[in-house]
């Protein structure tokens, strides 16, 4: 193969990384600025259905979810993208969610036999009837974050982009639609 000839395939392997580069972070972007504009535009709707109170109830509550649904995966998520070889990733994947589900279950236990405890030390005994949902909310959470890391990994960064927004669109329209039936 001549120089020039080697010159300019190279060339157009670096102009279409860069254009993929581009495209995939286009996609990111895209898909985080509409979760966050649809998140915008319902907050005025939510204000006029919940009182301010409620926004606290549900801050605390979101709160209780954060904690351990962050660390379900017990830091094995953000190792997905390390490893040159894909089965040593998803045996990554494996164990995060390994972790996911025993996180859950330790919190099935707390909920369980602290339910009473937590919502007096946090005040919030109006938390009471809702704290069922806590684990598999942990569950929804640590599953979605060692998901999304496979995702990016994998390269599929419209499906991750589409995932943020589904993601967005429940975690809002749910209030939103409990509050429109009452």
């Amino acid at each position: 193969m001549s120089e020039t000839k080697l010159v300019e395939r190279q060339t157009n392997v670096r102009q279409r990384r860069k254009s993929s580069f581009a495209r995939d972070l286009l996609k990111l972007l895209s898909g985080a600025m509409f979760a966050q504009l649809f998140s915008v535009l319902v907050a005025p709707i939510l204000t006029r259905l919940y009182a301010p109170e409620a926004f606290g109830v549900l801050a605390v509550f979101l709160s209780i979810i954060a904690v351990p649904g962050e660390i379900a995966c017990l830091g094995y998520d953000r190792a997905i993208m390390l490893p040159e070889k894909d089965e040593e990733s998803a045996n990554l994947l494996m164990i995060s969610l390994g972790f996911v589900a025993l996180v859950t279950g330790l919190s099935i236990v707390v909920i369980w036999l602290g339910t009473e405890t937590i919502t007096r030390l946090l005040r919030t005994p109006e938390l009471a009837p809702y704290m069922w949902l806590v684990p598999p909310l942990i569950l929804l959470t640590g599953v979605f974050t060692a998901l999304s890391q496979w995702t990016a990994r994998s390269k599929r960064f419209g499906q991750l982009s589409i995932a943020r927004i589904s993601n967005t669109t429940i975690t809002t329209g749910m209030p939103l639609g409990a509050g429109l039936l009452g």
